[in-house]
């Protein structure tokens, strides 16, 4: 009888464990909780990716260079490339600047673009940084003549903005970005030779 009030009395092992769950759930939420938030503020560790991509172009070296570096062109040739705005209707110089709306790998953003090296028709490289991202780019462009036209090499350097985005990158990322560029290689030819 004692025993039968005693345990009566007490609390069971079942009743415990269902009070203690929502302090249990609550603890792992806050855990990946603050994984996440230090994954999305660590610096980045792997440094820059890089996408390349040559491609022959049956037009002049200067033909090509005048029409990859005019913004106002990009998204008539890059998949990636929404609009622009800025100083668009040129190819641009050393120093000057274009804003270009992107969706990249499923993710829309505006970057601005400024060229950082530029050398007739030969070679031709802007960096950009997108608004609001310590995350950032080199795109560098590189023309030969050959008998058959122009061989144009593109270069696309890119840092992620944090050890989230490293991973993120490795996992689903840079597979799509490669295709991107390939895809934006394959129309610059297409559109380029399509001219007048």
């Amino acid at each position: 009888m004692n025993d039968a009030r005693s345990a009566v009395g007490a609390p069971s092992a079942r009743g415990a464990a269902r009070r203690a769950w929502p302090t249990r759930v609550a603890w792992t939420i806050a855990g990946v909780a603050l994984i996440a938030v230090a994954l999305a503020n660590a610096p980045p560790l792997l440094g820059r990716s890089r996408v390349s991509n040559e491609i022959i172009i049956a037009r002049t070296p200067q033909e090509v260079f005048e029409y990859v570096t005019t913004p106002a062109i990009w998204p008539a040739w890059h998949p990636s490339s929404v609009a622009v705005r800025g100083a668009v209707d040129h190819p641009l110089l050393v120093g000057e600047s274009a804003v270009e709306t992107f969706v990249v790998a499923g993710r829309r953003g505006e970057a601005q673009w400024t060229v950082v090296e530029r050398t007739p028709p030969r070679r031709f490289a802007i960096a950009g940084r997108p608004t609001g991202s310590d995350g950032g780019a080199r795109i560098t462009y590189t023309l030969e003549a050959r008998p058959e036209g122009t061989r144009f090499h593109r270069d696309m350097e890119y840092r992620m903005p944090s050890l989230w985005g490293d991973i993120l990158d490795i996992l689903l990322l840079h597979d799509r970005v490669a295709a991107e560029s390939d895809e934006a290689v394959r129309r610059l030819r297409e559109r380029a030779e399509a001219r007048p």
